[in-house]
């Protein structure tokens, strides 16, 4: 793997990730000049646009630097979802829909671990509408089974999710500029052996969805780490079914 030449900007995008880094301030891929008032609530379409071909993110900074990350979406009734966005051939996410008009996620597969973690509830990863400044928390059970047999369980237990819209950033990237909605995602798994705990910004753009993400992950089996990654990944190519729309 290719490591980010600057070690500065990695200092740069981890301050950033923080939400400590000031207008105008140039990370690894993108450069954020300016802050500016959350404007009308974030939707669910904005977060997770319709969408079925591929597209695909750089990452910038941070573990793996200099790879693309690939995204596909396809329709799927497994787990009683609508849709699956496979990424690349590390992770399916399984969405659909609620009644209330919210996204959320039954499950999910991890094919490098061979697991499938099931959420119930599901998980709710995009809210129908969510104004800035009003976190949405939710805390469902976990469980943990083998990919190959299902009926094998690794692990259960809780997880807690937040989702809170913060504000807008004017944003560079090698698509143009953007007016972003900053969100931040936090994750938590408190788990019978295991701990894992997830933090992400995201900077959303309607119908392009998440143009920039800083996300970290990490784990601990039984109080010792075993995974950590810090990534920046910039939106490469948008899907070609939403391409040609003016966004900015």
């Amino acid at each position: 793997m290719r490591r980010l030449p600057s070690i500065m900007a990695a200092v740069l995008c981890t301050i950033a990730a923080a939400g400590g880094c000031s207008a105008p301030a140039r990370c690894a891929g993108f450069q954020r000049l300016a802050s500016l008032p959350a404007g009308d609530p974030i939707t669910a379409e904005d977060l997770y646009p319709s969408r079925t071909a591929e597209w695909s993110y750089v990452v910038t900074a941070g573990t793996d630097a200099g790879d693309s990350i690939t995204h596909r979406r396809a329709d799927t009734k497994r787990f009683d979802a609508m849709w699956v966005d496979h990424e690349d051939d590390r992770i399916s996410e399984f969405q659909r829909r609620d009644n209330h008009g919210n996204i959320v996620m039954p499950a999910v597969i991890s094919h490098r671990d061979h697991t499938i973690s099931l959420f119930e509830p599901p998980l709710i990863i995009a809210y129908q509408a969510l104004p800035a400044g009003q976190p949405r928390r939710q805390e469902v059970a976990m469980r943990v089974v083998d990919l190959s047999d299902p009926a094998q369980l690794r692990e259960s237990g809780r997880a807690v999710q937040t989702i809170e819209y913060v504000d807008d950033q004017r944003l560079r990237t090698p698509l143009g500029e953007f007016t972003a909605k900053r969100v931040i995602v936090t994750f938590n798994a408190d788990l019978q052996f295991a701990h894992a705990q997830t933090s992400s910004t995201l900077y959303v753009v309607p119908v392009l969805g998440a143009i920039v993400q800083q996300r970290r992950e990490e784990v601990r089996i039984l109080g010792i780490p075993t995974r950590s990654r810090n990534q920046t990944l910039v939106l490469r190519s948008p899907s070609p079914a939403i391409a040609s729309g003016d966004q900015r």
